[in-house]
């Protein structure tokens, strides 16, 4: 199931003046995913709302569960980062991932070595 499309401000056009954001998910792995996205997914990442900053914010992390309609449960761990949106503007940008396996521990580290990855790593290594 793939997301509804949403106004989205980008990376380089966030307002810096703290206004709200609509997130959307712009990538998913594995790309053909049986399981799609989960409904509700962008608003536990931003449970307190995505808005732009003014100022570059520490990134931080969290731990969420997930319960689907049939009562199944998801592990979420994501991890927040800033993104310079241009004109003194600061966009959040969440790395999640979403697992059946309470691995916590082992997903907070792999979000932590993702982060530090360059965006646009060939192979996924850093160049």
């Amino acid at each position: 199931m793939a997301a509804a499309p949403a106004r989205y401000y980008g990376p380089r056009d966030a307002p810096a003046d703290g206004r709200e954001l609509e997130p959307v998910v712009q990538h998913v792995y594995p790309p053909n995913a049986s399981c799609g996205v989960l409904p509700g997914l962008p608003a536990f990442c931003f449970p307190r709302g995505c808005r732009s900053a003014p100022a570059r914010p520490e990134p931080h992390g969290f731990e969420t569960i997930l319960t689907e309609g049939d009562g199944r449960r998801r592990v979420g761990v994501v991890l927040v980062l800033w993104r310079e949106a241009g004109a003194g503007a600061w966009a959040p940008t969440a790395l999640v991932v979403v697992s059946r396996f309470a691995l916590i521990a082992q997903h907070r580290l792999f979000l932590a070595q993702l982060a530090r990855l360059p965006r646009g790593a060939a192979g996924g290594r850093p160049t």
